[in-house]
C-alpha cells in the first residue's frame, strides 16, 4: 500500500527535524566541556538515531514481508515513537508528566492488539476468504498475544536496567532523588504496567470479538494484510 501524500510529508518533515536535532546534538558533544552536558548530548543523539531508524520500519516490513500496512497504523506508529523517544526520553515527559507512561502503555496495547488481530485474521482464512475460527478464539489469541508482548517488554526493561547502572526503565529508583525503592514499591511500576496492559487488551479483545462476527468491518482500515500483489 502506497503512503498518502500527507503521510509522506509527515514522515519527511519528521526526519528532517530529527536530522537537524541530531546534528546539533553531535556538535554539542564536541563543543560542550561540561561532562553532564556531553552525556546528555550523547543520550539525545542516541535516541534520535533510534527514532530515525524506526521511522523506516513500516516501509521495510512492507517490502520485506510483502505486506499492506494501512496509513492509520503507519501514522499511529510514528506518533507513538515520537511520544516515547523524543518527548518521553529526551524531553523528560516520563518524569515531568505523571500520566505520560500510562498513556503510552495504553497506546502500545492498542497497536499490539491490532497486530494480533492482523496475524490471526490472515492465518485463519481459507482460500474462500471466510473466517474459520470462532470469534472467541480470535479474541483470546489477541489478548494472550498482547500480554506476551508486554511481558517480553518488561523482560527487556529488566535486562537493560541490569546492564546499565544509569538505566531506570523499571522505575525501581526515584527519578528525582535517585533513592532506590524497597518492597512492593520497587515492583509497583512493573505490575501497574502489566495491569494497565491487561485491561486495555481485554477491552480491545472484547471489541474484536464482536468485530470478528462482522468480518472486521470496522477494523479493516487498521488491519495489516498480505500485499494484494502476492495474492495473484
Amino acid at each position: 500500500m502506497q503512503k498518502s501524500k500527507k503521510l509522506k510529508l509527515f514522515y519527511y518533515t519528521m526526519r528532517i527535524a530529527m536530522f537537524l536535532l541530531l546534528t546539533v546534538s553531535i556538535l554539542g558533544i564536541f563543543i560542550d566541556t561540561n561532562d553532564v552536558d556531553t552525556s546528555r548530548n550523547i543520550f539525545i543523539a542516541t535516541q534520535l538515531i533510534i527514532l530515525i531508524f524506526l521511522s523506516f520500519g513500516p516501509s521495510f516490513l512492507e517490502k520485506r514481508f510483502k505486506l499492506d500496512i494501512p496509513d492509520y497504523m503507519k501514522s499511529s506508529f510514528l506518533v507513538f515513537i515520537i511520544a516515547a523517544l523524543l518527548m518521553g526520553e529526551v524531553a523528560d515527559f516520563f518524569v515531568t508528566v505523571s500520566w505520560w507512561d500510562d498513556m503510552l502503555h495504553i497506546s502500545s496495547s492498542f497497536l499490539v492488539a491490532i497486530v494480533g488481530f492482523s496475524i490471526i485474521n490472515s492465518a485463519s482464512r481459507n482460500p474462500n476468504k471466510q473466517l474459520v475460527l470462532k470469534p472467541f478464539v480470535i479474541a483470546l489469541f489477541v489478548f494472550c498475544f498482547s500480554m506476551t508482548v508486554e511481558a517480553l517488554w518488561e523482560l527487556f526493561e529488566f535486562t537493560l536496567d541490569n546492564l546499565s547502572t544509569s538505566s531506570n526503565m523499571l522505575r525501581t529508583v526515584n527519578s528525582v532523588t535517585l533513592e532506590p525503592f524497597h518492597g512492593l514499591v520497587a515492583v509497583r511500576d512493573t505490575m501497574y504496567d502489566l495491569i494497565l496492559n491487561a485491561i486495555t487488551s481485554l477491552i480491545i479483545s472484547i471489541i474484536g470479538y464482536f468485530e470478528a462476527k462482522k468480518d472486521f468491518s470496522r477494523f479493516s482500515k487498521w488491519l495489516i494484510s498480505p500485499s494484494k500483489k502476492t495474492e495473484k
